[in-house]
């Protein structure tokens, strides 16, 4: 919990730290090689942390957009 408890002193709120962490699942899971990253202390490493976070404001494609 420190590196959570780390993150949200330098600003991140909870609904920030949630988004990053379901970003990398939703990226990372079932990827053999990045699942093993889905843990505490890649997450919320601080550089790391920042990069995932600037990275949370980019919307992927809708796999259905433009179906209909």
């Amino acid at each position: 919990i420190d590196p959570i408890l780390a993150r949200m002193k330098e600003g991140s709120t909870p609904e920030e730290i949630k988004a990053v962490v379901a970003n990398r699942v939703r990226k990372w899971k079932g990827d053999p090689q990045m699942e093993q990253y889905l843990r505490p202390a890649t997450l919320f490493n601080r550089t790391k942390f920042a990069q995932y976070k600037g990275s949370i404001g980019v919307q992927e494609p809708d796999v259905f957009e433009g179906a209909i």
